[in-house]
């Protein structure tokens, strides 16, 4: 009775699995491989949240002042998406905020444009 019972469950299980393989080592093994511009995606994706829910702006109106479907919209907010620099111009100059930066042009940049000491003979 019971290898009865034993292969009835067996079946059963069966059933329920999958014949397709599942893909979920090569899903992880690409979460590992790009986890770097994904822990920077959803950061970028939390502050333009903040940012929106500050501006007041409807979704409708971001859409078109950045020329973007709705769909695209959301997928920036999902926190998974891979931002383009014209994507992240775009939003800085909407939002007026840096989302981003180059590490070290900024001190450059002041150096760049800070006045030049005149040494005078004595």
């Amino acid at each position: 009775m019971e290898e009865k019972t034993t292969d009835k469950k067996h079946r059963d299980f069966m059933e329920l699995v999958s014949p397709e393989k599942s893909t979920l080592l090569q899903k992880l093994e690409w979460e590992v491989k790009n986890q770097a511009w994904l822990d920077l995606s959803a950061k970028i994706s939390m502050r333009l949240l903040d940012l929106i829910d500050e501006s007041g702006m409807e979704k409708s109106e971001i859409c078109m002042k950045l020329n973007i479907s709705a769909t695209y919209y959301h997928r920036l907010l999902k926190g998974r998406e891979n931002f383009t620099l014209e994507t992240i111009t775009k939003l800085e100059r909407l939002f007026k905020t840096k989302l981003i930066g180059v590490y070290g042009f900024e001190k450059e940049k002041k150096q760049i444009l800070k006045p030049k000491k005149v040494w005078k003979r004595k």
